[in-house]
């Protein structure tokens, strides 16, 4: 069982070049993804009522998403590509690469934008960074 588990693996490490943001059809799933989450969570986009009505529309902004257990990291790549398309946003880094083992407590994603912006992308960033890292960690060696 343990050799068949490690052959999935490296096959898994040999597909590293399809699953990268430089493959132009993992781009597009990248794309087709990011846009389904946020009309999930916004179905017009525009619909995010408390910001609307509670945030100034030009509040700027810095945001820090913290690790909150220990783990590998995943989806960094693929968060500051799809951050970096979206307007509103002015700054975006991450102090981990994908990958990466982090203990509680550390940053992991910086933001800094206009306050509306950040709210409405934060659900979809958060939704995506804890599913790739669990998996991560889940199958971490």
């Amino acid at each position: 069982m343990q050799a068949n588990r490690r052959e999935k693996i490296i096959g898994t490490h040999l597909l590293r070049d399809k699953v990268s943001l430089d493959n132009p059809q993992y781009q597009e799933a990248c794309a087709v993804y990011f846009d389904m989450q946020l009309k999930l969570d916004l179905p017009d986009r525009k619909s995010d009522v408390t910001s609307l009505s509670c945030v100034d529309s030009e509040k700027e902004v810095s945001a820090e998403f913290i690790v909150k257990h220990d783990g590998i990291i995943a989806g960094t790549e693929e968060l500051l590509w799809f951050i970096r398309m979206q307007a509103g946003i002015s700054e975006a880094f991450s102090d981990c690469i994908d990958g990466e083992f982090v203990k509680r407590g550390r940053r992991c994603l910086f933001l800094r934008g206009e306050a509306r912006s950040i709210l409405r992308l934060e659900r979809v960033l958060v939704n995506l960074l804890q599913r790739m890292s669990g998996v991560a960690t889940y199958s971490y060696d």
